[in-house]
């Protein structure tokens, strides 16, 4: 019985330390589709960076969106410019998030699309088809 309990209290362990959430997911910003509709037509309207590949970008993007593919971000960062708020979306968040990691360490202020492009566009919000406007430019 002492061994079992040894084995129970080691697992528990272990299921708290690696089931535990990430420490920058309590810190992680987001913003509403609605949110971000308003605020586009603002004087302070935000970047926004599509991370997904060109060709799910020509099949459907939000207005004004820039486009650099997730993995291409980190040698990418001057054509962003000066750091400052950037709002990141996907197809379902993961490179968006993978994208996020990059720009937060270079100083940017990343706020995450809830629903990212999916969620956008199931609220019929306006979508550009084609080419996304290339970055620095």
């Amino acid at each position: 019985m002492r061994g079992l309990t040894a084995v129970m209290t080691v697992a528990i362990g272990v299921a708290a330390i690696l089931g535990g959430p990430a420490p920058s997911a309590a810190a992680e910003k987001t913003i509403s589709a609605q949110a971000l509709a308003a605020r586009l037509d603002g004087p302070a309207a935000p970047v926004v960076l599509d991370v997904r590949s060109p060709e799910e970008v020509a099949e459907g993007h939000l207005p004004g969106a820039l486009a650099i593919p997730h993995d291409q971000v980190p040698a990418r960062l001057a054509e962003l410019g000066a750091p400052r708020e950037i709002v990141l979306y996907c197809r379902s968040g993961r490179r968006a998030r993978l994208a996020g990691e990059s720009l937060e360490a270079a100083g940017f202020d990343v706020v995450y699309l809830e629903g990212d492009y999916p969620g956008w566009a199931a609220e019929g919000r306006p979508v550009e088809h084609g080419a996304a406007k290339p970055a620095g430019r």
